[in-house]
């Protein structure tokens, strides 16, 4: 599954160059939020639950990032910013606070399981084991 991530980070990467080189910058902001999203899965690992999650989270990213395309004109403030950039400030900017929530919950079910932190301690033990006596 890694090793799909990362396939897709650095297709992702190489067509965000060319949309920025190509002035696409509704595309270019679609990709940004893909990269995010997937630097993300990389941190989260696998399963169900996460990818569905993540998914979301992208989905969020494109709604507000085309709210913020569709409301580029608009003149109305929104507590004292322009309608687009309180989508910024107030939609877009605390969602990775959503997700460090739900990386907190799920850490131990899915990114660091018991048996992998046994399996992990018992290959390279812990540093007090490791360490040359003491003489006095």
């Amino acid at each position: 599954m890694q090793d799909r991530i990362v396939t897709a980070i650095f297709a992702v990467t190489v067509a965000s160059l060319l949309l920025y080189f190509l002035n696409a910058w509704l595309a270019f902001g679609l990709a940004a939020c893909a990269l995010l999203t997937l630097g993300l899965g990389l941190g989260f690992g696998g399963g169900r639950r996460i990818t569905r999650a993540l998914l979301a989270l992208f989905a969020g990213y494109s709604v507000l990032l085309g709210g913020m395309v569709w409301l580029a004109e608009t003149p109305a403030l929104v507590l004292g910013f322009p309608a687009p950039t309180a989508l910024l400030v107030y939609g877009i900017w605390p969602m990775p606070l959503l997700m460090g929530l739900l990386y907190a919950l799920v850490f131990h079910s899915s990114v660091l399981p018991e048996e992998k932190l046994k399996k992990f301690l018992a290959e390279h033990g812990s540093r007090r084991s490791r360490r040359e006596p003491e003489s006095r």
